[in-house]
């Protein structure tokens, strides 16, 4: 059993590095993008509809760009593309959590606690299935459907915070919210 897990910990992996190597490479890049995205989330970010759309509009980018060679292979594109409305509705329903606040005369915004949480949890996965089994075609589809979903979230919180923000802006400056 000994040598079994150490064999398994000093096995290279389909990178040529050892697999130990591996994961430290993986939480050390995950643990980077976590901290910086659960601060902007805390802390807020400065609204700009174009920051909005890009994290979205690159999703589908690559979503597109990784089913196209599956396109022949698999009849599982129509649960990829099916997933797309399924992280609308989920982002649709948890991106209202959004709040708008001022500083130094420039709007923020935090996000979505929850969205974050989701986002989090999909990225580290996607990342540790497309590093670690990268030719595995059952996982590439997983990482496909984790994409796509994560996509169809983005666009959902992207359209509700756009959404609020026009909320927003509009009570400040109607007459009856000024008096």
């Amino acid at each position: 059993m000994a040598g079994q897990l150490i064999y398994s910990v000093s096995s290279t992996g389909p990178t040529g590095i050892s697999q130990y190597y591996e994961f430290i490479i993986i939480g050390v890049i995950f643990l980077f993008i976590a901290i910086r995205v659960f601060a902007r989330g805390i802390n807020g970010m400065p609204y700009r509809k174009s920051y909005l759309y890009r994290r979205p509009v690159l999703y589908t980018f690559l979503t597109i760009y990784l089913i196209i060679p599956e396109l022949y292979v698999s009849d599982s594109i129509l649960f990829v593309l099916a997933a797309i409305p399924l992280g609308f509705i989920l982002g649709d329903r948890f991106g209202g959590n959004v709040t708008f606040f001022n500083r130094n005369g420039t709007t923020y915004f935090k996000r979505s606690p929850v969205i974050m949480i989701i986002w989090l949890i999909s990225f580290g996965v996607r990342l540790v299935l497309e590093v670690l089994y990268p030719t595995v075609f059952l996982y590439n589809i997983m990482v496909d459907l984790l994409l796509a979903f994560t996509d169809g979230m983005l666009i959902g919180e992207a359209r509700n915070v756009v959404v609020k923000a026009k909320e927003s802006k509009d009570q400040t400056l109607s007459p009856e919210a000024n008096m």
